[in-house]
């Protein structure tokens, strides 16, 4: 089975979150270093543009917590190429750690703030053991 991964680039403009997002751990463990990659001016742009939610982020490695109170609403069903099926439960938390610091909900009062928290978030399994290190 080929799994589509796919971005769609786009330069609309939304109103905008116009303020802090109201995620409990923002301004205590995030707002430093998410200032310094300027996602409040990203924010500020593409908040409310309808097709900021079409763009999916292919989260791969063991998998996601795709029922996590931060991420279901933007979790959209994935594969699980180890086992051939779509079993995609994260196996030691980390995908579900990255898939959040991506894409978790944004201004919801639950968790964090994604940086991109329209986006859509498809887990993609590929490694059931965690022995396999890739660099990017």
């Amino acid at each position: 089975m080929t799994v589509p991964i796919w971005m769609v680039f786009f330069s609309l403009y939304g109103t905008g979150l116009s303020k802090d997002p109201n995620d409990p751990f923002y301004r205590e463990h995030q707002q430093n270093y998410l200032e310094a990659i300027k996602a409040p001016e990203a924010w500020d742009r593409i908040y409310d543009v309808p097709k900021a939610n079409q763009t999916v982020i292919a989260v791969i490695g063991q998998g996601m917590m795709s029922d996590h109170e931060d991420l279901r609403h933007n979790a959209i069903p994935g594969y699980n190429m180890i086992d051939k099926n779509t079993n995609t439960s994260d196996r030691d938390g980390t995908g579900t750690n990255v898939a959040g610091a991506a894409g978790a909900v944004t201004n919801n009062s639950i968790g964090i703030a994604g940086i991109a928290g329209t986006v859509k978030l498809m887990p993609i399994v590929y490694d059931a053991t965690n022995d396999n290190t890739i660099a990017a």
